[in-house]
């Protein structure tokens, strides 16, 4: 090879556009992920597992690692005016809401679904179910108007699922999504209670070019 890896260090550094550098650090992804999987196993430890730690110990990192991903957040946005161990412990205090919202959605899928045994079965192996709790954590994140993390957990859903919600919709209790394969739920999509969506459906805005 003609080239030393600090000659490919360099090149790639030469390599560089002030646009896209918004700040020393942006928000880790991984660790944005692993609080949300902190946060499954602390509302259903019986059905979801994360690094052989005891929800006790899932809440526990939970919060440290969503502490740091806030605080980096809004480092980036150069919000200096709220406190992340205040707008972590507000979260936290969200999980009883979110848990009793995500008790409705198994409910509804249950009931919708003759092929389900049991609710059990809806949350482990359900991807529509599985994209709902994350939006729903998600979802409370973005009320907390905290940037970056809600989108960074949506879109690992939507990676892992194909269900595209984002977590500035609006969606009320007992919502089902059957199979849910390209569903996609916009910024500005607001849902009632009682919904049931299927595969291939877009609910958000379109834009059209101006004539």
């Amino acid at each position: 090879m003609n080239y030393t890896h600090d000659d490919i260090h360099r090149m790639i550094d030469e390599e560089y556009d002030p646009d896209l550098i918004i700040a020393e650090r942006m928000p880790d992804r991984t660790r944005s992920v692993s609080a949300l999987k902190a946060a499954q196993v602390v509302m259903f430890p019986q059905f979801f597992s994360y690094l052989e730690m005891s929800p006790e110990e899932c809440l526990e990192a939970l919060a440290g690692w969503l502490k740091e991903e806030i605080c980096v957040s809004l480092q980036v946005l150069n919000d200096q005016t709220r406190d992340p161990e205040e707008l972590t412990e507000q979260f936290l205090l969200r999980l009883p809401k979110i848990k009793h919202l995500l008790l409705t959605d198994i409910q509804a899928i249950y009931d919708g679904d003759p092929a389900a045994k049991t609710k059990g079965e809806v949350i482990i192996c359900y991807p529509g179910f599985y994209a709902i709790s994350i939006y729903r954590i998600a979802h409370e994140l973005y009320q907390l108007n905290i940037p970056f993390i809600p989108r960074i957990m949506t879109e690992y859903a939507h990676e892992k699922t194909g269900i595209d919600i984002n977590p500035g919709a609006v969606i009320g209790h007992h919502f089902c999504i059957d199979h849910g394969t390209g569903i996609v739920v916009g910024e500005t999509a607001v849902l009632g209670d009682h919904v049931k969506l299927y595969q291939g459906v877009t609910i958000g805005a379109k834009s059209f070019e101006l004539d």
